[in-house]
């Protein structure tokens, strides 16, 4: 689809316009509101994001992605609790979804509420050890809790799986 060939090498503009007529075409396609939604985020128009998302989430509630999405827009528009409950919901659909797990553990580290953001990115580590983000958002959550050890533990396994020295 011309509309995800734009996204991908950055045109959002005219990938946001391509989508636009293809939801015009077929309106109950979800897959289009989700990858319009993706060019909304990229740019960082998250309102628009999050309504394309949510009409996705209208067609199809049982797509794990775009919950996840959402809570990534969610987050980025500081409405933690609306995007927790978006993670929780990608991770009641897929109890695998280590990325929903280490995202809703930021959710809890934004609240400041620690021990379930450790608990979370910890969740996230144990399905994919190789998930940088949930070792910086252990690590901050630790860190916050004056537990400084292990946060500059999870500090150099983020470096290491990313290939960085010290």
């Amino acid at each position: 689809h011309r509309g995800l060939a734009y996204s991908h090498k950055g045109e959002h503009d005219k990938s946001i316009a391509d989508l636009s007529k293809a939801a015009d075409l077929a309106p109950k396609a979800a897959g289009i509101y989700l990858e319009r939604g993706n060019s909304y985020a990229r740019k960082k128009e998250n309102r628009s994001a999050i309504a394309d998302y949510t009409k996705a989430i209208d067609l199809d509630p049982k797509y794990p992605v775009v919950y996840y999405n959402r809570g990534n827009a969610l987050i980025n528009e500081n409405q933690f609790d609306l995007a927790i409950a978006d993670y929780t919901k990608a991770i009641d659909i897929d109890p695998k979804f280590a990325a929903a797990y280490s995202n809703r553990g930021n959710g809890y580290l934004q609240k400041k509420e620690f021990d379930r953001a450790i608990a979370d990115a910890t969740r996230a580590i144990e399905l994919d050890p190789k998930w940088v983000w949930a070792y910086r958002v252990r690590a901050e959550a630790y860190e916050a809790k004056g537990e400084k050890a292990d946060a500059d533990k999870d500090r150099q396994k983020a470096k290491e799986l990313e290939g960085r020295p010290d």
